[in-house]
């Protein structure tokens, strides 16, 4: 087992990956980068939170920073719906390459172990 997988170098890995994403948008209107979408993405369902973006612009207005800058490096915090028409454009197998990395890499440290959680149905 290798040195355990810190959360920025998760982070590292995954917008390394997602930086290969394809960009298939027309026409000028790319404020945001194809690479925050899918960051803000992975940022709502690690965080469990659906209202995490909207909370983060709130925040970024009223104190000048977030933590979506800081925990995931994302220089613009897409709407939901902004994510959602960017990311609807690509194909599901573009992704199956960034579940596969950032598996591989969790496996490799043996960092997936601390992901595991056993449920009882009693």
């Amino acid at each position: 087992m290798n040195k355990r997988l810190s959360f920025s170098g998760l982070m590292q890995l995954l917008k390394g990956v997602l930086g290969d994403l394809p960009e298939l948008r027309k026409g000028k209107n790319k404020t945001y980068r194809i690479q925050d979408a899918a960051m803000g993405a992975f940022a709502v369902f690690f965080m469990q939170s659906a209202s995490f973006l909207a909370n983060q612009k709130a925040m970024q207005t009223r104190e000048g920073r977030n933590n979506a800058s800081s925990m995931f490096g994302l220089k613009h915090i897409p709407s939901d719906n902004q994510i959602r028409n960017m990311l609807d454009l690509l194909e599901a197998k573009l992704l199956f390459p960034v579940f596969a990395k950032v598996f591989s890499a969790l496996e490799e440290s043996g960092s997936w172990k601390h992901f595991v959680r056993i449920e009882s149905s009693f």
